[in-house]
């Protein structure tokens, strides 16, 4: 009968367990899953992914500027200027993968268009 339990409670662990590996491979939840997605041009999955990532953690830059870059790739500039704006008020570029030129150009293009 303890045996029997015993399976079962390992077997449950185990169910529990591969269901959690399973998910945290096939569903990205990290930047490179919206870099990836980037480069694949999902738009729509980036921005989905970002906008979850920047929720878990509404300080994470490099979610916000992954994030504004999706919103450029989906012509929604002004998202992406809100966005960018983040970035350059609490960006540290040397800790983070975010080129600081490139942003700055990105982020140039953007005050250009929208007159600021």
């Amino acid at each position: 009968m303890v045996s029997i339990i015993f399976i079962a409670v390992l077997g449950t662990a185990v169910v529990f367990l591969a269901v959690f590996v399973i998910r945290a491979i096939l569903v990205p939840q990290h930047i490179e899953g919206v870099q990836k997605l980037l480069k694949q041009n999902k738009i729509q999955a980036a921005i989905k992914l970002g906008k979850s990532l920047t929720n878990k953690n509404p300080h994470d830059v490099e979610a916000h500027y992954f994030l504004g870059k999706a919103f450029l790739a989906d012509k929604k500039d002004e998202l992406a200027l809100a966005e960018f704006k983040f970035v350059n008020q609490h960006a540290i570029f040397e800790q983070t993968i975010i080129v600081e030129s490139e942003f700055r150009a990105e982020m140039a293009k953007l005050y250009l268009k929208f007159n600021q």
